[in-house]
């Protein structure tokens, strides 16, 4: 089991707390509401292997508030659930030509495969306002 994570600000910590999924603009750290709707977007990582005689490029998407939203454009067969809030796609490249060979739901509304928030707080200054956040789905990613 891998963690994918998103970090969204610092600080020198040493409780690891867990919280349920949230709502972005409502996050309850410590009776503090922390409004997070600011980093309401996908978000895209890719990564390129060389497998000769072919490349795979994996993409990684995200939102941390909701959903992604669906590639109409795609076949429903190469895009990942209407519910997936992280998703891993291979796409596989040969010549001129591509195809998609994997699709994952990395995190999503299901109860079994929803994204979680957990915090870090620095228990020796615990009157502090800066919190750590990591908005991490819990999954098995092949690499």
């Amino acid at each position: 089991m891998k963690f994918f994570g998103f970090a969204l600000s610092a600080i020198t910590l040493t409780t690891l707390k867990l919280t349920n999924a949230f709502e972005c603009g409502k996050i309850d750290v410590n009776g503090t509401t922390i409004d997070l709707t600011s980093i309401d977007k996908e978000f895209d990582a890719n990564v390129e292997n060389s497998t000769p005689p072919t490349k795979n490029k994996i993409s990684y998407a995200f939102n941390p508030c909701k959903p992604l939203k669906q590639n109409s454009e795609l076949p429903e067969a190469d895009r990942c659930k209407k519910d997936a809030w992280a998703c891993r796609t291979v796409t596989n490249f040969k010549n001129d030509e591509s195809r998609i060979i994997e699709v994952s739901a990395i995190a999503s509304e299901d109860k079994n495969n929803s994204p979680l928030v957990f915090y870090l707080v620095d228990e020796k200054n615990s009157n502090k306002s800066n919190f750590y956040f990591i908005f991490i789905a819990l999954a098995n990613i092949p690499t």
